[in-house]
């Protein structure tokens, strides 16, 4: 096609160079040759002549315009070319000025990226590893140094004994993995008097470094998740995995283990594999611990040693049958042996040891295992054959969750992008290369690299990356000890490696959220609001129903004494930004079916402001009923001392406390989140919304304001990106349907005022900086857009200020110790000015669109030099015609 092109144009440029005489004989054969060359050109046929003159005038032009169109053609097809071998590279950060990229494996490429002081990161080195597990030929694994549970090793020591121990594979990149279980913090030597968040109590005789989260090997689970005896608990455990058909997520995976006496049929719960032998609890130990490891549990703890025929396998599934070879008692003061891999010994301390005395020497006992996932991902994360256990989530399905992370913070993050792509990425900190992490630092790095699921790894000083240079395992990034000389010894990592052809990639969606503008006030028009603000449930799934957020407890069987049904409501999705200096109420406009196993619920929101974690209990509560109907409540957020800044999330823990009247199916309707600045104005604006939607009469009234005109406005599609074991996936659009009006019962009019009925799904604008005209009139709510959410009608005794969002103050505190990753906020400054409604959303993707698209848009250096093409061939054909005319003006004199 090329040749081709190229063909046609230099047909073309011979054309333009045709001479004066070729005209005269062009012009001849049209209208005839007169045989006086003179008279032609000067006399009786000059009119005829010029005529000629004239036609081939315009097949000069147009022949300027081909050539021009071929010429362009080719430079496009060019910069195209150019642009598409570089589509695949890694997205800029913004700020970022410097940049190496080095491919480590054919499909795998490191990326280092600086950032300057000035940039939204500071100065800051990246190191990122970017690769597809479509690749057949790449392998993602989680490595225990010696397969032990709770060996501390370096990363250069694990990729390097990875080799040794799986033959037929060689380690690419390496990256450190989950946290582990402390002594000064959760394991608690006996007699070392540590208190750590008001616990002091002692839980082992001797260090037992396990991981903190749920983490599997070649499908072997090697810790489950932290239980809730361990103290202080840090909450659900989240884990980033692989299943067996190489699909990756990211979810809170739990363990339901169940020992049966086949004898007599008593049963018992096992909490958890490999766990801390807290008080309390019941916890199962492998050969992953006891074969190196053993006497760490208190002499008060009960435990029997069973035997199995052969190896077994902690996985989803498992079902075996041993018998009880020895019990361990405090009476008899003995402990158990080291054990192999055919036994298992079960610990258990407190009230739960009279459960464990039903066994008896001789006893056959049953084991059974399942695995379920309380993000709603069970299926799959009872397929899953690699898993590595992590902290903080900042994003999920596309949506930013509003989590914090003390500045400065060296860190190390795992995910995947809005293709499919893993990435594995390490930045300094603590004035080791790099000013470090945060939470705003983070949840701009997951925009700026369109990450879809993404959290962070243990972090601090045991931030390492180690890539193989060609020669040898070197550490790209790495943190030090507190000494500031040493690196530090890690519980486990994850490793990429390639190896032989092994099956294809499974298949699975990417989901990209809509758009949303307004934080005022929250609605939820379509399911699409619902994807594009919801993540991080626990014990709890999120829907839609009759333009409400769904929130229905779940899987409350799953973690006994861990009630607790939560979602994540993100602010940092919404367009436009509020300040929690400026409004203090947060009002839930809400409904709950007398179905509900209670009456009345306690419902905390733990507040979050300026990236930062919901640390010391910064969360308000108020109470919920039961009616059928629309209630509201209204909290009081501005009691909080870390309640300043810019919002970034909600945590809504809809039952909370509530654990003895808790079960699934309980479920809780929000029709609106909303922010008032005084209590007074949530209460008339949340008044006038619930009487609106029950089609009851205004509580008080004086007058009917007349309706603000509204655009209209439709429902935003949701772009779907499918992933296939293809490089790219392929990007579908998904449609989302224009939600139906929510009908509402005629209101009855009191004397004084006529109630306005909920008017169509239309979005009212912004109003601009003035406060609406003073009017003793109680403010009539309108509906939330599909496209764009509207702000938040608000009242006061003489007026109805519009809620705008507010300048940000900055905000900080002091970082606090590693192990909890708790959070420091970072200074923000929100704009004064008042967001502007845009009348019509476009189908945008959340936090930044996929490079599903924009891999297939051209670089930036293409269409510069496209445009430099263009003006330079502009140039020479005003050149050219200039020529022309200048030729053909003396041709006619």
């Amino acid at each position: 096609m090329a040749r081709g092109k190229w063909q046609i144009g230099k047909r073309a440029i011979e054309i333009l160079t045709i001479t004066r005489e070729k005209a005269k004989i062009e012009a001849e054969k049209v209208y005839g040759a007169c045989g006086r060359e003179c008279a032609c050109y000067a006399g009786t046929n000059r009119t005829e002549y010029k005529g000629g003159n004239n036609i081939m005038k315009t097949k000069r032009v147009l022949t300027l315009v081909i050539c021009a169109a071929m010429v362009m053609g080719i430079l496009t097809q060019t910069v195209t070319k150019v642009a598409s071998s570089s589509a695949d590279s890694l997205p800029r950060l913004t700020g970022e000025s410097s940049r190496t990229e080095k491919q480590l494996y054919n499909g795998v490429t490191l990326t280092s990226i600086g950032t300057p002081s000035g940039s939204a990161y500071g100065y800051q080195n990246f190191n990122i590893v970017r690769f597809d597990l479509a690749q057949r030929d790449l392998y993602l694994d989680t490595f225990y140094y010696n397969n032990d549970a709770r060996k501390l090793a370096l990363v250069t020591s694990d990729i390097t004994q990875y080799n040794q121990t799986h033959p037929g594979k060689t380690a690419i990149a390496a990256v450190n993995g989950d946290m582990w279980m402390v002594a000064y913090a959760h394991a608690r030597i006996e007699g070392s008097g540590t208190s750590y968040g008001g616990y002091s109590d002692a839980v082992v005789k001797k260090e037992l470094t396990v991981s903190r989260s749920y983490n599997v090997v070649d499908g072997e689970i090697f810790t489950s998740g932290t239980i809730e005896q361990e103290t202080p608990y840090a909450g659900p455990s989240w884990s980033f995995g692989i299943t067996d058909d190489y699909v990756p997520l990211l979810g809170v995976p739990v363990v339901d283990i169940r020992a049966t006496d086949t004898a007599n049929n008593s049963q018992l719960k096992i909490d958890g594999i490999n766990r801390l032998p807290a008080n309390n609890a019941i916890v199962m130990y492998t050969d992953r611990v006891m074969k190196t490891y053993k006497g760490f549990a208190l002499d008060d703890a009960y435990e029997i040693l069973l035997e199995f025929d052969s190896d077994y396998t902690p996985a989803h599934g498992m079902n075996v049958t041993g018998t009880v070879k020895a019990i361990y008692s405090p009476e008899n003061g003995q402990n158990p042996d080291y054990i192999n891999e055919k036994q298992m010994v079960l610990t258990a301390r407190g009230n739960k040891i009279a459960a464990l005395k039903q066994f008896a020497v001789g006893d056959a006992i049953n084991i059974t295992l399942s695995v379920s996932d309380l993000q709603g991902h069970t299926e799959e994360w009872q397929r899953v054959q690699t898993a590595i256990g992590g902290n903080i989530v900042y994003v999920q399905n596309g949506v930013l969750t509003g989590n914090g992370l003390e500045s400065g913070y060296p860190t190390t993050l795992l995910g995947y992008d809005n293709s499919g792509k893993i990435i594995m990425l390490t930045m300094n900190g603590r004035g080791q290369g790099g000013t470090g992490g945060s939470g705003p630092r983070l949840a701009q790095l997951c925009t700026d690299l369109n990450l879809y699921s993404a959290f962070i790894l243990d972090g601090g000083g045991s931030m390492t990356m180690v890539v193989n240079d060609g020669t040898k395992y070197t550490p790209v990034s790495h943190a030090v000890d507190s000494n500031g000389t040493s690196y530090r010894t890690v519980n486990n990592a994850l490793v990429l490696a390639n190896g032989p052809e092994r099956a294809a990639q499974g298949h699975f969606d990417i989901e990209l959220p809509i758009e949303v503008t307004d934080p005022i006030n929250i609605s939820f028009p379509s399911s699409g609001y619902v994807k594009a603000l919801i993540s991080g449930e626990n014990q709890a799934t999120s829907g839609w129903e009759d333009e409400c957020l769904k929130l229905t407890a779940a899987n409350m069987n799953t973690a006994p004494g861990m009630a607790d049904p939560y979602a994540n409501l993100s602010y940092q999705n919404i367009k436009n930004k509020a300040s929690a200096n400026t409004y203090k109420y947060i009002t839930l406009i809400y409904k709950m079916p007398k179905t509900n196993a209670g009456a009345a619920y306690y419902t905390e929101l733990f507040c979050q402001c300026e990236g930062r974690a919901p640390e010391g209990g910064q969360s308000v509560v108020g109470v919920t009923y039961a009616t059928d109907r629309y209630e509201y409540v209204t909290l009081n957020a501005g009691t909080l001392s870390k309640w300043k800044g810019t919002i970034s999330s909600l945590r809504i823990d809809f039952f909370a406390g509530n654990s003895p009247s808790l079960r699934d199916g309980d479920v809780m309707y929000v029709h609106n989140v909303i922010l008032s600045k005084t209590a007074e104005e949530a209460k008339s604006t949340a008044q006038v919304i619930v009487s609106e939607l029950n089609g009851d009469p205004l509580p008080t009234a004086t007058a009917t304001p007349t309706p603000t005109p509204e655009p209209t406005a439709t429902a935003t599609p949701t772009p779907t990106a499918t992933h296939t074991p293809k490089p790219t996936a392929t990007s579908t659009p998904k449609p989302t349907a224009t939600p139906t009006p929510k009908p509402t019962a005629t209101p009855t009019p009191k004397p004084t005022a006529t109630p306005t009925p909920k008017p169509t799904a239309t979005p009212t604008p912004k109003p601009t900086a003035t406060p609406a005209p003073t009017t003793t009139a109680t403010p009539v709510p309108t509906s939330t857009p599909t496209a764009t959410p509207e702000p938040a009608v608000t009242a006061t005794a003489t007026a109805i200020p519009t809620p705008t969002p507010a300048a940000t103050e900055d905000a900080t505190a002091p970082p606090t110790p590693e192990p909890t990753q708790e959070a420091t906020s970072v200074p923000t400054h929100e704009p004064t000015a008042e967001p502007t409604a845009e009348p019509t959303a476009e189908p945008t993707a959340g936090p930044s669109a996929g490079p599903i698209e924009k891999e297939r848009a051209l670089s930036t250096a293409g269409r510069v030099v496209i445009i430099a093409g263009a003006v330079a061939l502009i140039s020479i054909l005003i050149v050219i015609l200039l020529s022309i005319k200048r030729r053909d003006s003396a041709d006619d004199k």
